[in-house]
C-alpha cells in the first residue's frame, strides 16, 4: 500500500477513534469506574479506548514479493474492559499494509497490568479480507498474533506474526499457457506502536521513514 493511501485510512481510523462526547473523556467520577481514551488499571478506568499504530521490520518469513515489503504499518481500533486490577479483555478491529498489499482483520485482546504504568497485551487476529494483484491472489481467512509491551499507554514494543495463504499465477517463455500454485506467505516483524494522543503524528512519520528509505534505495512510490 503507497504511504498516501496509508494516510487516508490512518486519518479515517483516527476519526473514528475520537469521535466520542466531551463527556466520555477520562470519566472517572463517583468510584473511579468510567470510560478512559488512555488505557488505564481498574482503579482509574472500567473501559477504555484501544487506538495505536506502528512500524514494524520482517525479520525472518517467506512469499514477501519485494523489498520494501520488509516494513509492515499496523493501525488498531477497538474497546477493552478492566476485569480486574490486574487484567483486562477486549477487542479491535486491525489494518495492516506493507508496499504492496493490505490486509483487514479483528482480533481479541488480553492485557496484564504489570504496573500501574506499564502493560503486557496478547492479540490473536482473524484477517478477513485483502487486496490483490494480477500475480497473487490471497485466500482469506488468515492469521495473525502479536504480543506488546506498553509504557505509559503512549509507546509499546510489538512483536508480530502472520500467515496467509495464497495463489501465485506463473508465466513461462517455453510454455504456451499460464499455471497457478498454491503457497502461503509468513512474516515475523519486530517494532514500536504509537498508543492514545501519541498516535495523531505517527502515521507522517512512518511515512516519512518509508518515503525516505524508498529514495535511498531507489523505490519510487
Amino acid at each position: 500500500m503507497k504511504p498516501s493511501n496509508y494516510l487516508r485510512m490512518s486519518l479515517c481510523f483516527a476519526m473514528l477513534a475520537f469521535a466520542v462526547p466531551a463527556y466520555g473523556q477520562d470519566n472517572t467520577e463517583g468510584n473511579g469506574c468510567g470510560f478512559c481514551i488512555r488505557g488505564r488499571p481498574k482503579g482509574k478506568c472500567c473501559s477504555f479506548l484501544i487506538y495505536e499504530s506502528g512500524l514494524l521490520s520482517r525479520i525472518s518469513g517467506s512469499g514477501q514479493p519485494s523489498s520494501l515489503s520488509k516494513f509492515l504499518i499496523t493501525t488498531d481500533l477497538g474497546l477493552m474492559f478492566n476485569r480486574s486490577n490486574s487484567s483486562a479483555i477486549g477487542a479491535s478491529f486491525h489494518l495492516a499494509a506493507d508496499y504492496d498489499y493490505y490486509r483487514f482483520g479483528i482480533g481479541l485482546r488480553y492485557r496484564k497490568w504489570l504496573t500501574k504504568k506499564s502493560a503486557l497485551d496478547l492479540s490473536p487476529r482473524l484477517l478477513i479480507s485483502g487486496n490483490n494483484d494480477r500475480i497473487r491472489t490471497f485466500r482469506f481467512p488468515g492469521f495473525a498474533f502479536s504480543a506488546s509491551y506498553s509504557i505509559y499507554e503512549l509507546l509499546s514494543i510489538d512483536a508480530y506474526f502472520d500467515i496467509i495463504r495464497y495463489e501465485k499465477k506463473i508465466y513461462s517463455a517455453s510454455i504456451p499457457y499460464e499455471t497457478t500454485v498454491n503457497e502461503t506467505q509468513t512474516g515475523l516483524y519486530l517494532g514500536a506502536s504509537g498508543r492514545s494522543w501519541a498516535v495523531l503524528a505517527l502515521p507522517i512519520v512512518l511515512i516519512v521513514v518509508i518515503v525516505i528509505y524508498g529514495g535511498v534505495h531507489g523505490i519510487g512510490f
